[in-house]
Protein backbone atom coordinates (compact mmCIF):
# COMPACT_ATOMS: atom_id res chain seq x y z
CA UNK A 1 0.00 0.00 0.00
CA UNK A 2 1.34 3.40 -0.99
CA UNK A 3 0.65 6.10 1.61
CA UNK A 4 1.28 9.82 1.21
CA UNK A 5 0.42 12.53 3.76
CA UNK A 6 0.63 16.21 2.84
CA UNK A 7 -0.05 19.13 5.24
CA UNK A 8 -2.42 21.86 4.09
CA UNK A 9 -2.45 25.58 4.80
CA UNK A 10 -5.39 25.10 7.18
CA UNK A 11 -3.88 24.50 10.63
CA UNK A 12 -3.58 20.74 11.34
CA UNK A 13 -5.40 19.83 8.13
CA UNK A 14 -3.87 17.18 5.89
CA UNK A 15 -4.42 15.27 2.69
CA UNK A 16 -3.88 11.54 3.07
CA UNK A 17 -3.62 9.41 -0.08
CA UNK A 18 -3.81 5.62 -0.11
CA UNK A 19 -3.15 3.61 -3.28
CA UNK A 20 -3.47 -0.16 -3.58
CA UNK A 21 -2.00 -2.72 -5.98
CA UNK A 22 -5.18 -2.69 -8.09
CA UNK A 23 -4.77 0.95 -9.07
CA UNK A 24 -7.46 2.35 -6.77
CA UNK A 25 -6.31 5.61 -5.18
CA UNK A 26 -8.23 7.30 -2.37
CA UNK A 27 -7.42 10.82 -1.16
CA UNK A 28 -8.94 11.96 2.13
CA UNK A 29 -8.82 15.01 4.35
CA UNK A 30 -9.48 15.44 8.05
CA UNK A 31 -11.22 18.73 7.20
CA UNK A 32 -14.80 17.49 7.04
CA UNK A 33 -13.63 13.85 7.27
CA UNK A 34 -13.85 14.06 3.50
CA UNK A 35 -13.25 12.05 0.36
CA UNK A 36 -11.28 14.47 -1.81
CA UNK A 37 -10.92 12.13 -4.77
CA UNK A 38 -11.14 8.50 -5.89
CA UNK A 39 -9.03 7.43 -8.85
CA UNK A 40 -10.20 4.19 -10.45
CA UNK A 41 -9.16 2.41 -13.67
CA UNK A 42 -11.46 2.18 -16.69
CA UNK A 43 -11.66 -0.84 -19.01
CA UNK A 44 -8.41 0.24 -20.73
CA UNK A 45 -6.59 0.54 -17.39
CA UNK A 46 -6.54 4.36 -17.41
CA UNK A 47 -6.97 5.71 -13.88
CA UNK A 48 -9.06 8.87 -13.50
CA UNK A 49 -10.88 10.72 -10.75
CA UNK A 50 -14.49 9.50 -10.51
CA UNK A 51 -15.65 12.07 -7.95
CA UNK A 52 -16.18 15.80 -8.41
CA UNK A 53 -13.21 17.69 -6.99
CA UNK A 54 -12.60 21.41 -7.39
CA UNK A 55 -9.28 22.43 -8.91
CA UNK A 56 -8.90 24.97 -6.09
CA UNK A 57 -8.93 23.12 -2.76
CA UNK A 58 -10.25 26.22 -0.97
CA UNK A 59 -13.39 25.88 -3.11
CA UNK A 60 -13.55 22.22 -2.13
CA UNK A 61 -13.30 22.79 1.60
CA UNK A 62 -15.75 25.70 1.71
CA UNK A 63 -18.22 24.35 -0.86
CA UNK A 64 -21.92 24.62 0.05
CA UNK A 65 -22.33 21.56 -2.20
CA UNK A 66 -20.59 19.43 0.47
CA UNK A 67 -18.31 17.68 -2.06
CA UNK A 68 -17.11 14.43 -0.46
CA UNK A 69 -17.78 15.58 3.08
CA UNK A 70 -19.14 13.79 6.12
CA UNK A 71 -22.42 15.55 6.90
CA UNK A 72 -24.21 15.58 10.27
CA UNK A 73 -25.30 15.49 12.99
CA UNK A 74 -28.33 15.01 10.75
CA UNK A 75 -28.13 14.35 7.02
CA UNK A 76 -30.91 15.87 4.96
CA UNK A 77 -33.41 18.58 5.81
CA UNK A 78 -35.02 19.09 9.22
CA UNK A 79 -38.27 21.01 8.66
CA UNK A 80 -38.46 24.47 10.24
CA UNK A 81 -35.16 23.78 12.06
CA UNK A 82 -37.11 22.30 14.96
CA UNK A 83 -36.09 19.10 16.69
CA UNK A 84 -38.49 17.35 19.05
CA UNK A 85 -37.21 14.61 21.34
CA UNK A 86 -39.74 13.36 23.86
CA UNK A 87 -41.32 16.38 25.51
CA UNK A 88 -38.45 18.71 24.59
CA UNK A 89 -38.14 20.88 21.48
CA UNK A 90 -34.80 22.26 20.29
CA UNK A 91 -34.20 25.10 17.83
CA UNK A 92 -31.50 24.16 15.34
CA UNK A 93 -29.41 26.42 13.14
CA UNK A 94 -31.00 27.09 9.80
CA UNK A 95 -28.90 26.33 6.75
CA UNK A 96 -31.44 26.10 3.95
CA UNK A 97 -33.76 29.05 4.17
CA UNK A 98 -35.74 28.37 7.33
CA UNK A 99 -34.78 24.70 7.48
CA UNK A 100 -31.70 22.83 8.67
CA UNK A 101 -29.67 21.11 5.94
CA UNK A 102 -26.97 18.50 6.70
CA UNK A 103 -26.48 19.68 10.28
CA UNK A 104 -26.62 23.44 9.75
CA UNK A 105 -23.83 26.00 9.71
CA UNK A 106 -21.89 23.85 12.15
CA UNK A 107 -22.17 20.75 9.98
CA UNK A 108 -19.37 18.23 10.40
CA UNK A 109 -18.55 19.06 6.77
CA UNK A 110 -16.76 22.18 8.01
CA UNK A 111 -15.07 20.77 11.12
CA UNK A 112 -11.46 19.77 11.60
CA UNK A 113 -11.25 16.16 12.77
CA UNK A 114 -8.26 14.58 14.46
CA UNK A 115 -6.38 12.16 12.24
CA UNK A 116 -4.90 8.72 12.86
CA UNK A 117 -3.44 6.23 10.38
CA UNK A 118 -3.97 2.55 11.18
CA UNK A 119 -2.27 -0.21 9.19
CA UNK A 120 -3.44 -3.82 9.42
CA UNK A 121 -1.57 -5.94 6.86
CA UNK A 122 -3.73 -6.26 3.75
CA UNK A 123 -5.74 -3.15 4.56
CA UNK A 124 -5.08 0.39 5.71
CA UNK A 125 -7.55 2.43 7.76
CA UNK A 126 -7.69 6.17 8.35
CA UNK A 127 -9.56 7.26 11.48
CA UNK A 128 -11.05 10.74 11.88
CA UNK A 129 -12.55 11.89 15.20
CA UNK A 130 -14.51 14.95 16.26
CA UNK A 131 -16.10 15.83 19.61
CA UNK A 132 -19.24 17.87 19.04
CA UNK A 133 -20.08 19.88 22.18
CA UNK A 134 -23.51 20.10 23.79
CA UNK A 135 -25.55 22.74 21.99
CA UNK A 136 -23.44 22.91 18.84
CA UNK A 137 -25.81 23.80 16.02
CA UNK A 138 -28.63 23.66 18.57
CA UNK A 139 -28.32 19.88 19.07
CA UNK A 140 -28.58 18.42 22.58
CA UNK A 141 -25.84 16.24 24.04
CA UNK A 142 -22.12 15.99 23.51
CA UNK A 143 -21.38 13.56 20.68
CA UNK A 144 -18.15 11.78 19.83
CA UNK A 145 -17.97 11.04 16.11
CA UNK A 146 -15.56 8.56 14.51
CA UNK A 147 -15.27 8.10 10.75
CA UNK A 148 -13.13 5.25 9.42
CA UNK A 149 -12.03 4.83 5.80
CA UNK A 150 -10.45 1.49 4.84
CA UNK A 151 -8.73 0.62 1.56
CA UNK A 152 -7.85 -2.99 0.82
CA UNK A 153 -4.62 -4.01 -0.89
CA UNK A 154 -5.91 -6.73 -3.18
CA UNK A 155 -9.42 -5.63 -4.07
CA UNK A 156 -11.01 -2.44 -5.35
CA UNK A 157 -13.15 -1.75 -2.34
CA UNK A 158 -13.51 1.18 0.04
CA UNK A 159 -15.26 0.78 3.38
CA UNK A 160 -16.62 3.81 5.26
CA UNK A 161 -17.64 3.19 8.88
CA UNK A 162 -19.32 5.55 11.32
CA UNK A 163 -19.39 5.29 15.10
CA UNK A 164 -20.91 7.75 17.55
CA UNK A 165 -21.63 7.98 21.26
CA UNK A 166 -23.41 10.63 23.31
CA UNK A 167 -24.09 11.62 26.91
CA UNK A 168 -27.66 12.76 26.20
CA UNK A 169 -30.33 11.68 23.68
CA UNK A 170 -29.50 13.26 20.33
CA UNK A 171 -30.15 12.52 16.65
CA UNK A 172 -27.29 10.99 14.66
CA UNK A 173 -27.72 10.44 10.93
CA UNK A 174 -24.32 10.47 9.20
CA UNK A 175 -23.49 9.99 5.54
CA UNK A 176 -20.92 10.86 2.91
CA UNK A 177 -21.70 13.48 0.26
CA UNK A 178 -19.36 12.53 -2.59
CA UNK A 179 -20.55 13.30 -6.12
CA UNK A 180 -19.74 10.47 -8.53
CA UNK A 181 -19.09 10.64 -12.25
CA UNK A 182 -17.74 7.36 -13.61
CA UNK A 183 -16.71 8.82 -16.97
CA UNK A 184 -13.55 10.09 -15.25
CA UNK A 185 -12.66 13.75 -14.68
CA UNK A 186 -16.34 14.57 -15.40
CA UNK A 187 -15.69 14.38 -19.18
CA UNK A 188 -19.35 13.53 -19.71
CA UNK A 189 -22.40 14.28 -17.60
CA UNK A 190 -24.17 11.57 -15.61
CA UNK A 191 -27.30 11.33 -17.76
CA UNK A 192 -25.93 8.25 -19.58
CA UNK A 193 -25.01 6.53 -16.30
CA UNK A 194 -27.22 3.58 -15.38
CA UNK A 195 -28.61 3.50 -11.84
CA UNK A 196 -30.19 0.56 -10.03
CA UNK A 197 -31.56 0.67 -6.45
CA UNK A 198 -33.61 -1.73 -4.31
CA UNK A 199 -36.02 1.05 -3.37
CA UNK A 200 -39.75 0.51 -4.04
CA UNK A 201 -40.71 3.68 -2.14
CA UNK A 202 -39.89 7.38 -2.41
CA UNK A 203 -40.95 10.64 -0.76
CA UNK A 204 -42.61 13.49 -2.56
CA UNK A 205 -41.19 16.94 -1.80
CA UNK A 206 -42.71 20.37 -1.42
CA UNK A 207 -41.50 23.67 -2.91
CA UNK A 208 -38.83 23.92 -0.19
CA UNK A 209 -37.57 20.37 -0.85
CA UNK A 210 -38.99 19.08 2.43
CA UNK A 211 -40.14 15.47 2.41
CA UNK A 212 -43.91 15.03 2.42
CA UNK A 213 -45.85 11.89 1.50
CA UNK A 214 -44.26 8.45 1.16
CA UNK A 215 -45.34 6.85 -2.12
CA UNK A 216 -44.70 3.71 -4.18
CA UNK A 217 -42.27 4.55 -6.99
CA UNK A 218 -43.82 5.55 -10.31
CA UNK A 219 -42.14 5.31 -13.73
CA UNK A 220 -40.03 8.43 -13.06
CA UNK A 221 -38.79 7.21 -9.67
CA UNK A 222 -38.46 3.50 -10.37
CA UNK A 223 -34.81 2.35 -10.42
CA UNK A 224 -35.43 -1.23 -9.33
CA UNK A 225 -34.15 -2.27 -12.74
CA UNK A 226 -31.10 -0.52 -14.27
CA UNK A 227 -32.17 2.72 -15.94
CA UNK A 228 -30.30 5.63 -17.50
CA UNK A 229 -30.45 8.60 -15.14
CA UNK A 230 -31.41 10.84 -18.04
CA UNK A 231 -34.42 8.77 -19.09
CA UNK A 232 -36.95 10.76 -17.06
CA UNK A 233 -34.89 13.58 -15.54
CA UNK A 234 -36.62 16.19 -17.72
CA UNK A 235 -40.06 14.83 -16.80
CA UNK A 236 -42.58 17.41 -15.59
CA UNK A 237 -42.75 15.72 -12.18
CA UNK A 238 -39.12 16.69 -11.56
CA UNK A 239 -38.85 19.94 -13.48
CA UNK A 240 -41.97 21.55 -12.01
CA UNK A 241 -40.48 21.15 -8.54
CA UNK A 242 -37.70 23.32 -7.13
CA UNK A 243 -35.42 20.28 -7.37
CA UNK A 244 -35.16 20.62 -11.19
CA UNK A 245 -33.93 17.03 -11.32
CA UNK A 246 -33.54 14.25 -8.79
CA UNK A 247 -33.18 15.44 -5.19
CA UNK A 248 -35.32 12.78 -3.56
CA UNK A 249 -35.21 10.27 -0.76
CA UNK A 250 -35.85 6.66 -1.69
CA UNK A 251 -36.64 3.89 0.78
CA UNK A 252 -36.35 0.10 0.90
CA UNK A 253 -38.86 -2.29 2.43
CA UNK A 254 -36.67 -2.53 5.51
CA UNK A 255 -33.61 -4.03 3.84
CA UNK A 256 -30.18 -2.42 3.64
CA UNK A 257 -29.78 -0.24 0.56
CA UNK A 258 -28.04 -1.83 -2.43
CA UNK A 259 -27.18 0.48 -5.31
CA UNK A 260 -25.36 0.01 -8.61
CA UNK A 261 -24.04 2.81 -10.81
CA UNK A 262 -22.33 2.20 -14.17
CA UNK A 263 -21.13 4.07 -17.25
CA UNK A 264 -20.88 2.19 -20.54
CA UNK A 265 -18.11 4.12 -22.31
CA UNK A 266 -15.55 3.88 -19.49
CA UNK A 267 -16.84 0.48 -18.40
CA UNK A 268 -16.65 1.52 -14.76
CA UNK A 269 -19.19 0.14 -12.32
CA UNK A 270 -19.67 0.95 -8.65
CA UNK A 271 -21.72 -1.13 -6.24
CA UNK A 272 -22.72 0.59 -3.00
CA UNK A 273 -24.14 -1.27 -0.02
CA UNK A 274 -25.00 0.33 3.29
CA UNK A 275 -26.87 -0.65 6.44
CA UNK A 276 -29.29 2.25 6.11
CA UNK A 277 -33.00 1.97 5.19
CA UNK A 278 -33.00 4.88 2.72
CA UNK A 279 -30.89 6.88 0.30
CA UNK A 280 -31.05 10.42 -1.03
CA UNK A 281 -30.15 10.90 -4.68
CA UNK A 282 -29.11 14.33 -5.96
CA UNK A 283 -28.10 14.95 -9.57
CA UNK A 284 -26.14 18.22 -9.18
CA UNK A 285 -29.08 20.28 -10.40
CA UNK A 286 -27.66 23.57 -9.13
CA UNK A 287 -24.17 23.65 -10.59
CA UNK A 288 -21.52 25.99 -9.14
CA UNK A 289 -19.88 26.88 -12.47
CA UNK A 290 -16.47 26.54 -10.80
CA UNK A 291 -13.44 24.77 -12.25
CA UNK A 292 -13.12 21.10 -11.46
CA UNK A 293 -9.93 19.09 -11.43
CA UNK A 294 -8.55 18.47 -14.93
CA UNK A 295 -10.16 21.52 -16.49
CA UNK A 296 -13.87 20.68 -16.57
CA UNK A 297 -16.51 23.12 -15.33
CA UNK A 298 -19.05 22.04 -12.71
CA UNK A 299 -22.15 22.20 -14.87
CA UNK A 300 -25.66 20.88 -14.41
CA UNK A 301 -25.71 17.08 -14.05
CA UNK A 302 -21.92 16.87 -13.66
CA UNK A 303 -22.24 14.38 -10.83
CA UNK A 304 -24.60 12.33 -8.72
CA UNK A 305 -24.55 12.33 -4.93
CA UNK A 306 -25.80 9.02 -3.51
CA UNK A 307 -26.32 9.45 0.23
CA UNK A 308 -27.39 6.41 2.30
CA UNK A 309 -29.18 7.64 5.41
CA UNK A 310 -32.17 7.36 7.69
CA UNK A 311 -35.24 9.19 6.39
CA UNK A 312 -34.57 12.70 7.80
CA UNK A 313 -38.19 13.32 8.82
CA UNK A 314 -38.46 9.94 10.61
CA UNK A 315 -36.60 11.31 13.60
CA UNK A 316 -37.53 8.54 16.02
CA UNK A 317 -35.55 6.04 13.94
CA UNK A 318 -32.19 7.68 14.61
CA UNK A 319 -32.18 9.11 18.13
CA UNK A 320 -28.98 7.89 19.80
CA UNK A 321 -29.29 7.10 23.51
CA UNK A 322 -26.36 7.43 25.97
CA UNK A 323 -26.26 3.67 26.58
CA UNK A 324 -25.99 2.87 22.84
CA UNK A 325 -23.36 3.21 20.12
CA UNK A 326 -24.25 4.32 16.60
CA UNK A 327 -22.62 2.01 14.04
CA UNK A 328 -23.24 2.30 10.30
CA UNK A 329 -21.24 1.58 7.17
CA UNK A 330 -21.12 2.35 3.45
CA UNK A 331 -19.17 -0.03 1.21
CA UNK A 332 -18.04 0.93 -2.30
CA UNK A 333 -16.93 -1.80 -4.71
CA UNK A 334 -15.50 -0.98 -8.15
CA UNK A 335 -15.17 -3.20 -11.21
CA UNK A 336 -15.57 -3.19 -14.99
CA UNK A 337 -18.79 -4.03 -16.82
CA UNK A 338 -18.95 -6.39 -19.78
CA UNK A 339 -20.99 -3.97 -21.82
Amino acid sequence: MKIDIVPLHIDKAVLCTLENEQGLKLTLSNFGAAIVSIYAPDRTGASENITLTYENLDDFFNSPQFFGKTVGRTAGRIPHSLLKIGHETYALESAFGRHTLHGGVHSFAFKLFTFKLLEFGEKTTVQFRYISPFGEGGYPGQARIDVFYTLYENRNEILIEYEATTDFPTPINLTNHAYFNLSGFAKRDILEHKLKMNTPLFFEIDDELILTQQMPVNHVMDFRKPKLIGTHIEDEQLQRSKAFGYDHTFKTNGEDVVIELSEAISGRRMKMTANYPAVNVYTDNYQSGKMLEHGQIDRRYSGIAIEPEFVPTELDTYILQPEDTYRRYIKLEFDITDK
